[in-house]
Parts: C-alpha cells; structure tokens; sequence
C-alpha cells in the first residue's frame, strides 16, 4: 500500500461562538506520516484525535497553533519536537507508554498507558497513568486516595460560559482543584465549586475575570439501594422549607455497615447526615462523628419510636442519633416445596438431606451464629462508657448453656445440607436461609410461589435467639451553627412518621415508629421479623475483635477440629473464646 503523508490539512470551521464547538480537524483514510510544519501558523484549535494509522508526527507539526490538546495512538513510533513551549497546550493522551514522548516539551499533563511512564518523558510535566483518570465529559480528574482532583478540560472549547463543578464524579467526591486547571478557557466568566473543595493556588488564572462562588451543600449519605427514593424525601423537605433555598444537596450511596470506614478514611466532604448501623454507635460516638439531638428532638425520639430503637440510639440513655428503622434482624425463609415442618432445626436438615438441598447459616458471623448461644441463655455483651469507650465485657459463654449450643453448632456443620452463608444468593441449591429482610427479593427469586418466612426454629429443644437492630441517622458537627441547624432538621425529617412510612411502603424497611408501621402495608415476611423479634436480644456495641474472634470459632467448627472433642476439651474451647472475648476492649 502505497504510504500517504501531508503536508497541509484543510480545516472545517465551525462558529465556537455560536455553537460552542472546537474547529475540526479531518484527516484523510489510512493517514500515516503527519510532515514537518503541517499545522504550523494555523487555526488548528483544541482536542486533535490522531488517526490509529498515523505512524510518524514530524517536526513543528502543531507549533504556534491554538491546540489544547493531542491523542496520540499507539501507533506512532516517531514524534519530533512540536515545539510547543509558551503554548497553551494542557495536556497528551499517550495510547501506549511506549510511545515517544520527546517532542511534547511544553505540556502540562502527559496521560499515558500502562503502568510505566515513557522514560523521555517531557520536562516539567505532570505525569499521570490513564488509568487514575475519570471524567464527566467536560474535565479530566485524577483520583487519589479515592478523591478526584480536577485537572483540565477534555477539550477547552467545548466548555461553556458558566462552569458547574460536580460534588462528585462518578460517586467519587471532588477534593481539590488543581493549579491554572482551567488554562485555555479565558472565556469562562463564572464557576461554582463545592463548598469544601481546595482551590490550589492560580487555580483560576487562565480566566482572571470569572466569578468563582462555592455553594452551600448538605452532604448526606445513605443505603446504595435508598438514594433514588432518599433524594424524593429531600426534594419534598425542600420544597417544604423555602428558608432553605439558599442551600443545595448532594446524596452519596454508603452502606451503613461501612460508616466508620468511610468516615474515618475519607477526610474530604465529610457528610452532614449520614446512616448507619446501631452497632457502630460507640466508636462513631468515641471518634466525635456524632452531634446529639436536641432536646426537642430528643423528646420526639422517646415518644415517637419503640423502645428497642430509643434504645438503639443511645449510649447510657443519652441519645446521640435518630433511629429510622427496626429491621435489622434474621429470621429463616424457605422452600415449602422441600421443607414441611420448619418448627425444628433437626427437622429442617432431614428434610434438605432427603432432597439434597442446602440448608444456609452464617455461622463463621458473630452476628448470627449468637442465635446458638442466645438461645440456651448465654450472655455476651459489653459496656460503653459516655464517650462511647468500652469499659467491660459481661459473657458467660463457659458453662453447660455454652457448652450447649457449641455442640449443636458442631452438628450443624456435620451435616451434608449445611452451607456457611447467609444470602439466599450464594447457593442454587439452598432450600433454607437465615437471613433478613434484604434478602427478601432473592429469596422470591429463588423460591418463587414456594417462598415462606418464619420465625428461627427450635435447636435441642431450645429456641433460636438473634440479634436486633436498627438503622440510625447521625448528624456531624461541621462548625457552622446554620448548616448543623439544618443537618438537624434533615435527620428528624428523614427519620419522622412520614418517612418512615413511606420508606417502608416503598423499600420494604420496617419503620421504628409504631404509628409508621401502622398506616404502611405489611410484607409476606413481616409476621416472621416480628415473631422471631420475641427471642431476639437488642445489638449493643462490640468491639472490632470480637468479631474476628467470632469468625475464627466458627472456621474452627467449619473445619471440623472441634468434632472429636470431649465434653472438657470443649469447655476449654469455650474458656479460651470468652478470654480473647474479654481481651478484645484490652
């Protein structure tokens, strides 16, 4: 095939006033060789996308050009000096690290391939992997310790007048701005920036006469599975209270199993309301993540919610959040095709043995395989000074009531139907789970017309115990009287009768206030949430290593070391996970 080079390109004009469109550049099928001086003195302007057939870029090709930006493909193999020193050129695409990189001295920005920077990399530039980038379609961002940090435009003449900067990209928040970010955008006469977001120094010189204001947002975080129907509540509460119109608000997904993470990990954009677990209350109250109620509020909490979520919510009976949910708990779903009699753990296993089915339990968790040790009575719970510190450890796990259940959790592992799992997702071949109301629309999935939900079965003669619990919302002190006044109002509206109801009508979350369950619709599961909440023992604060230690106890009876065992050798079992039960606040 015959080689094609060029020398000079026509260019396709398009009005940038008009249509706020960078001119154009075409080039010609299977181009490969772009000559010495092509662009050179021209008009060529913004982005230019090389062609994948282009092999070879000659000298002074886009010199003294308003180019802002230049792909190069893989392909190219030779790029001489562009001579772009004192232009406004922000950044090149490197498709391949193996590109050269010599004659792109003058740019900001190099984006490259790979996990390797080309080794004649420009001097001066800021060299990124390609892979650390995310972008909104208008600007580049880099992310770093899971914040983004924007860069530059993709292409500068595709970015309008009046530049809105995003809380987020992407569900990843926007922290800082870097320096001269908007170089090659001198048209760009207002910006508005989050509020909390660092504007590093001539951030903004490219555009001296742009009016840069940061909005008041209130941050707040919930459930991944709750945000579309959290930002309809907030949209009411808006509506509702014109006083907050100066203010806007930005909702981010965060399971609230992972609150303390990301509160402690993430320093930048901290949220104003956020939901949580019940059982992270002392370390997010020890860490100073949460503003109390007032005590209006305060007083709506006690009257409004069952004592099990006012208890929830407070640590020695002072409240620190507002409960918005009582339906954090476990119960047994499964398969009356296969499973007749669900009154009994033994006759459940039969069952699944004769049908080869799977009966699943989580017994490696500290939060379900206490159903064993709360059904013969056993105690397990710490104390929580009022600074959210644990004091103490009251467990009583060594003694025949222990002994007990860690036999029957010994006979469950034995059995050839028994799955280590609590999601109704893990098995095909499951036909029971225990499990909660989240698992509900998996277990329809699975069971279909089938599908049943009862209360936990008895054990050895025993009734299963569980767990409660609740979903909380806490409020963060941010040292602004007016955005905590408002984070305040927020959580009391999110966590009131009205939306609670709603939540429950529309995600199945069963609401803590008697009159919110009241005036919602019930669910198949419901009757089985409640009946098991009879046995079940209210979730405290437990420390990190309890759970690791809960964990190693049931990989132990997993693994079938504790099979053989004598009476006394498993006591000394049970001695043992009490000690490192108590030297878990140690």
């Amino acid at each position: 095939m015959r080689k094609m080079t060029i020398v000079v390109l026509s260019l396709v004009l398009i009005s940038i006033a008009a249509l706020c469109l960078s001119e154009t550049v075409s080039f010609p099928d299977q181009l490969e060789t772009i000559e010495s001086e092509a662009f050179m003195n021209t008009a060529a302007a913004g982005l230019v996308q090389l062609p994948d057939t282009v092999v070879n870029v000659g000298k002074y090709a886009f010199r003294n050009t308003a180019l802002y930006a230049l792909e190069v493909p893989d392909g190219v193999v030779q790029l001489e000096d562009q001579g772009l020193e004192g232009q406004a050129v922000a950044y090149a695409l490197l498709k391949s690290s193996a590109v050269p990189s010599g004659g792109l001295k003058g740019i900001r920005y190099l984006f490259y391939a790979g996990d390797t920077a080309p080794v004649d990399a420009p001097e001066g530039a800021v060299l990124i992997p390609y892979g650390d980038l995310i972008s909104d379609g208008m600007f580049y961002y880099c992310v770093q310790d899971g914040f983004a940090k924007l860069l530059c435009a993709v292409n500068n003449l595709l970015v309008p007048a009046d530049v809105v900067i995003g809380d987020d990209v992407d569900g990843i928040p926007v922290a800082q701005i870097a320096e001269d970010a908007l170089i090659g955008c001198p048209h760009i006469a207002s910006i508005s920036l989050p509020e909390n977001v660092e504007a590093m120094e001539n951030a903004f010189s490219s555009c001296p006469n742009a009016k840069v204001t940061y909005r008041k947002t209130l941050r707040v975080w919930v459930a991944e599975n709750a945000v579309g129907f959290t930002d309809s509540l907030l949209a009411a509460f808006w509506d509702a209270n014109p006083q907050y119109s100066a203010w806007n608000y930005s909702i981010r997904g965060v399971s609230e199993g992972d609150a303390v993470y990301e509160l402690q990990t993430n320093p930048y954009m901290l949220p104003d309301v956020y939901s949580f677990a019940q059982d992270q209350l002392a370390v997010l109250a020890n860490a100073g993540f949460l503003n109390v109620p007032s005590e209006a509020n305060a007083a709506d909490i006690r009257s409004g919610n069952d004592a099990g979520a006012v208890s929830a919510a407070a640590l020695n009976g002072k409240l620190y959040a507002y409960p918005f949910t009582s339906d954090n708990g476990y119960f047994l779903y499964y398969d009356k095709s296969v499973i007749t009699n669900a009154a009994t753990l033994e006759s459940i296993l039969s069952a699944c043995e004769a049908a080869n089915r799977s009966f699943c339990a989580e017994i490696t968790s500290g939060w379900y395989n206490v159903m064993f040790f709360f059904g013969t009575g056993c105690k397990l719970e710490y104390t929580v000074g009022n600074d959210g510190a644990f004091t103490g450890f009251n467990g009583s796990l060594a003694n025949e009531n222990g002994l007990r259940a860690l036999k029957a959790m010994i006979r469950l592992a034995q059995s050839s139907a028994f799955v280590n799992s609590s999601s109704a997702l893990f098995d095909l071949n499951m036909a029971a789970v225990v499990s909660g109301i989240w698992d509900a629309d998996n277990v329809l999935s699975r069971f279909g017309q089938n599908a049943a939900a009862v209360k936990l079965p008895t054990c050895d003669g025993f009734q299963l115990g569980s767990f409660s619990g609740c979903k909380l919302f806490g409020v963060i002190d941010q040292d602004s009287s007016e955005r905590l006044a408002l984070a305040h109002a927020v959580a009391a509206f999110l966590s009131g009768e009205e939306a609670q109801t709603s939540r429950q009508r529309n995600l199945g979350w069963i609401a803590s206030r008697p009159a919110a369950r009241a005036k919602a619709p019930s669910f198949w599961y419901e009757n089985a949430f409640v009946n098991q909440s009879a046995y079940a023992v209210p979730q405290g604060q437990y420390p990190s290593d309890y759970w690791t230690q809960a964990e190693l106890l049931g990989n132990r009876i997993i693994n079938g070391e504790l099979d053989s065992m004598s009476d006394q050798a498993l006591m000394n079992v049970l001695q043992q996970y009490q000690a490192n039960l108590a030297a878990a606040i140690e």
